[in-house]
């Protein structure tokens, strides 16, 4: 690996570890890494677009290194690679506050709208592919076979709830594809994670990995009590939280690993979900126009 990053970027490392599937070394006390790229090749234009607009403005990420061709992807061995260098190297969990600093930089950068109805689409896709695999592939995975139900319904609550927005667009801001409970700081800033999304994507995520595990009451209120929102953004932030993109995301998981603890877990924890999604509705519906969801009321 060390020959291809001296032919590809013209760096020089004197030497590199390798941790899982990617490469780490440092030049002048700066850590760099190679990451296999395994997302679809289009956001590649949308990545290039998102840093063009942060190097304009001056805001400090975790920078692309492109190759001697100029170009972000680097094939090596027939694998797609793309170089980071860490310009931002906190490995602190990601905590709330850390998710407003990130918002109030990005939002002062770049707004734009952004299509409701792109998103009902693509979940409700998302929705008929699951749907299709566990007709497929359900009998082999008694854990998905069992909980798909529940989930699903959840899925079709929040596309209901998406679906009574009143107006079909809404300001996007520079967001991530994901947010996870483990994510450190340095992670927020990689620029591989952004995409262009409403500003409640964020917290969304974060507090959604963490709704099977932890009581959020308090982290939520803090949140809310210190942003504006419209209650369009409102409706969209309950029909994040209620579609369940972790339940998603581990069953596919759980697919290709041929091995279902770590969704036998978050099945396990459906009582902790339904008490954290219960107080956010109320607490939302105290001040906000949202849609009636029966089996939240209390």
């Amino acid at each position: 690996m060390k020959n291809a990053i001296n032919y590809y970027y013209q760096l020089y490392p004197l030497d590199i570890h390798q941790k899982d599937k990617k490469f780490i070394f440092s030049i002048d006390d700066t850590e760099y890494v190679l990451i296999p790229y395994i997302d679809d090749a289009k956001r590649i234009g949308r990545i290039e677009y998102i840093l063009k607009i942060l190097d304009y403005n001056q805001i400090k990420y975790n920078q692309i290194i492109k190759n001697t061709a100029n170009t972000i992807v680097t094939y090596i061995s027939n694998i797609p690679y793309v170089l980071i260098k860490i310009n931002i190297n906190n490995q602190n969990n990601v905590i709330i506050s850390d998710i407003i600093e990130f918002q109030n930089y990005m939002t002062s950068v770049l707004t734009e709208k952004i299509d409701i109805n792109n998103l009902s689409s693509l979940w409700m896709d998302k929705v008929d592919y699951f749907e299709y695999q566990v007709s497929q592939f359900g009998i082999k995975f008694p854990i998905i076979r069992h909980s798909f139900n529940y989930f699903i319904g959840l899925a079709e609550n929040a596309i209901m709830v998406i679906n009574s927005i009143s107006k079909k667009e809404i300001v996007g801001t520079i967001s991530h594809f994901r947010v996870s409970v483990s994510e450190k700081i340095t992670d927020l800033y990689n620029p591989l994670n952004f995409v262009i999304d409403s500003k409640i994507r964020d917290i969304s995520e974060y507090l959604k990995g963490k709704m099977f595990f932890y009581d959020i009451s308090s982290e939520f209120s803090y949140y809310f009590n210190l942003k504006y929102f419209s209650n369009d953004e409102i409706i969209l932030f309950l029909a994040r939280m209620l579609y369940p993109t972790y339940y998603f995301d581990v069953c596919e998981n759980s697919i290709e690993a041929n091995n279902e603890d770590t969704l036998k877990i978050i099945v396990s924890k459906v009582s902790l979900y339904e008490q954290n999604i219960k107080y956010i509705y109320n607490y939302l519906r105290k001040m906000f126009q949202i849609p009636e969801i029966g089996w939240l009321l209390s």
